[in-house]
């Protein structure tokens, strides 16, 4: 039985190859048995040197079983087709369309509003004079999604040979226009067009799945295999020998490319190497990015999904080949379905936090179900395998769905959770699905990650159910206002002193300065939920101010949210803090404001301590590339530190004509906050410190 370790520092001999200026002959590469019978024939036939080894190549790769498994065997993709052709027939419509739309070289992507762009018949693939101004466009151009798309439009179309030639010919014509640069400079590793890290990895995982769907066809004669074949090894080479930061998600996704080639093509001279650096870089990966609780550390829900499967594909296609990754690395996987369903919002979505946008994490939770043979705790096998994709079908196949739908169901955990390594605290009013009042506060305290905002110590509630104070989501990539607004404090659910940012994004990935945030107390009882957190990043301004939130979420039949803000330190400052409602119809209270669409859930907050209230025009983004229209109550107090704003949330069942919500502050230091809270027709005292909650009714 193979197994990989950690890859060596020192790659010096692998340099080489970097230093030929053209692609090498498609049988270079090779060693063993198959190279020999090639120079073999090659010898016989002088004259047709290449003509032969293109035949052998094109013999050996598309005629015969190597011995090599990709994620589903050579005869599951006519299942796989039928099955989703019978689940998901609006998605076999749509990869078809998209497939023929490529095939005339029209793409959609971000930037286009959904619609295609035709870009000719002879476009420069670095989209250096670009129609779309997303720089994600032209990096989702050069990653080529689309050829998967058209190999998995054969297999839906009944395997119309078209979609196999279409496939093969944009594949050929990116490797005319297009050689390695050579030699490959660091400066090339971050570029979004032809030539960047993951564009190569991703280009390279679209190509090696496609070569495994449609080797069989006519398309796939030996000369383009031949050149498809030397296109793999220099993508592969190129990956080997410039390893992205461990700490990025794009090494994970380019290893995981690297791997399925020295998996897939065992015969390449280079593949155990390819092998043995793809996991060793993995593991550094996995160290640098993924928290001892499970939480990966960019603070993204949506990337966490992702890297679950960039970590996890890996370790399966390793384990249908007989290499086993080390137990500690499986263990550290399996953590990361916990926390992805832990802090999925009570309506089953992920929240947009971070750069995430809001979409059901089902797929990642399922695929990594079969990954590991076990469920996360609280979910059902049956509902996953019912709501497993086509993404799941083609990386496990059909039967391994099925055998998912027969799972038993993990044992329950508390609907409340903490990740404090993680930075993570759920909150949860009761048990019920969907409970009451849910609540998520953030407060990280390990470094960033690329897709991390200024968000210290904000959270997201939702109302039986629905997500009622939101994040603002992603917005998009591309330089702008809307994205330097998406990333820092005002566009979420927290203080911000004299209009600053905790820290200021100065480009779409460049901060100045960091969040502080660090945890005082988290409490999960029989009747609430406490955390405290402080976010020191503040003392940079005048006075060395710092804020301090402490968050109580009162559990039983009248559930309701107490937030204290502290602002602590010294000198005056104006202290706002703020509501993203995730709505329009938002009506005023005179200290406050409530959901005004009584058919559905909502929430009133009011100020206790007579907080400046104001309700402000806003936009919320849930998917990349869009915004809605949206309404942020703003509680806002100038005064000299120490002072605070204490606040109060209510849940509000759909068809609730009015909500009592309010209360006062009974006495407040910067140790200690007490509040009248009446909510529900009920009045409690409620005593708050940095390290404790007492609730007493009132009589």
């Amino acid at each position: 039985m193979d197994s990989c370790g950690k890859a060596s520092p020192d790659r010096g001999g692998r340099r080489e190859f970097m230093a030929k200026p053209r692609l090498p002959d498609p049988y270079q590469g090779l060693s063993g048995a198959t190279a020999a019978s090639i120079r073999a024939a090659v010898k016989r036939a002088e004259d047709r040197r290449m003509e032969e080894a293109h035949k052998l190549l094109h013999k050996h790769f598309c005629g015969s079983a190597r011995g090599v498994r990709f994620y589903v065997g050579e005869d599951e993709p006519a299942e796989i087709a039928a099955e989703i052709r019978k689940r998901f027939p609006d998605h076999v419509g749509s990869t078809i369309k998209e497939a023929e739309e490529a095939a005339i070289n029209r793409f959609a992507g971000p930037g286009t509003g959904g619609e295609c762009v035709d870009l000719g018949t002879d476009f420069d693939w670095s989209l250096e004079k670009s129609p779309i101004p997303d720089q994600e466009f032209a990096a989702k151009l050069n990653r080529m999604p689309w050829v998967l798309s058209m190999a998995r439009a054969y297999w839906y179309s009944g395997k119309e040979e078209r979609h196999a030639a279409a496939a093969a010919r944009v594949i050929w014509s990116f490797i005319k226009r297009n050689p390695p640069p050579l030699p490959y400079e660091k400066r090339h590793i971050w570029r979004p067009d032809t030539w960047g890290l993951l564009q190569i990895a991703l280009r390279m995982h679209a190509w090696i799945w496609a070569h495994h769907l449609l080797r069989r066809t006519g398309a796939w004669n030996p000369v383009f295999v031949s050149r498809l074949l030397a296109a793999i090894e220099a993508h592969a080479n190129i990956l080997a020998c410039h390893l992205n930061e461990p700490s990025t998600n794009h090494a994970t996704m380019e290893m995981r490319s690297l791997l399925e080639a020295g998996i897939y093509f065992p015969e390449f001279r280079e593949a155990a190497v390819w092998r043995k650096v793809a996991v060793g870089h993995l593991r550094e990966c996995l160290r640098a990015q993924v928290h001892p609780d499970g939480g990966q550390h960019e603070g993204s829900p949506g990337y966490h999904c992702g890297c679950i499967g960039w970590f996890a594909e890996p370790m399966v296609l390793a384990r249908l080949n007989g290499i086993r990754f080390p137990a500690s690395y499986v263990r550290t996987v399996a953590l990361m379905p916990e926390f992805a369903a832990a802090v999925r919002r009570p309506d089953g979505t992920l929240p947009p936090v971070g750069d995430t946008s809001i979409h059901r994490p089902d797929e990642a939770l399922a695929s990594a179900a079969m990954a590991f043979g076990k469920l996360p705790a609280g979910l059902d096998g049956a509902e996953l395998a019912e709501a497993a994709g086509p993404e799941t079908l083609w990386t496990f196949g059909v039967s391994a769905v099925r055998r998912l739908a027969r799972m038993k169901p993990a044992p329950a955990v508390g609907a409340s959770r903490a990740f404090p390594k993680t930075g993570v605290y759920v909150m949860a009013s009761d048990a019920g699905a969907p409970p009451a009042a849910w609540c998520m506060v953030q407060c990280r305290e390990k470094p960033w990650g690329g897709h991390s905002h200024a968000d210290a110590l904000s959270f997201e509630f939702a109302a039986f159910g629905r997500t009622v104070l939101a994040d603002s989501g992603i917005f998009t990539y591309r330089e702008c206002p809307d994205r330097i607004r998406s990333k820092e404090t005002a566009a979420h659910n927290t203080l911000t002193l004299d209009g600053e940012s905790q820290a200021r994004a100065a480009a779409s990935w460049v901060w100045e300065g960091a969040p502080k945030p660090r945890k005082l107390a988290w409490r999960s009882e029989a009747g609430f939920d406490f955390f405290c957190g402080e976010e020191l990043s503040w003392k940079r301004l005048k006075g060395a101010p710092f804020h301090r939130r402490a968050v109580v979420l009162r559990k039983g039949a009248r559930p309701y949210m107490l937030i204290v803000d502290w602002v602590l330190g010294g000198g005056e400052h104006l202290a706002e803090a703020r509501f993203h409602f995730d709505e329009v119809e938002v009506a005023r209270l005179p200290a406050g404001a409530r959901s005004e669409d009584r058919d559905k859930p909502g929430v009133a907050v009011v100020s206790l301590d007579g907080a400046a209230a104001g309700v402000i025009p806003d936009e919320i983004s849930h998917r990349y590339d869009e915004k809605h229209p949206s309404r942020t109550l703003v509680l806002s107090r100038r005064a000299r530190a120490p002072f605070s704003i204490v606040s109060l949330a209510v849940p509000m069942r759909a068809g609730t004509d009015s909500a009592e919500a309010s209360g006062r502050l009974v006495r407040i230091s910067d140790k200690a906050a007490v509040a009248e809270v009446r909510a529900g027709g009920a009045s409690e005292v409620v005593t708050v410190t940095p390290s404790r909650v007492s609730i007493a009714e009132r009589a």
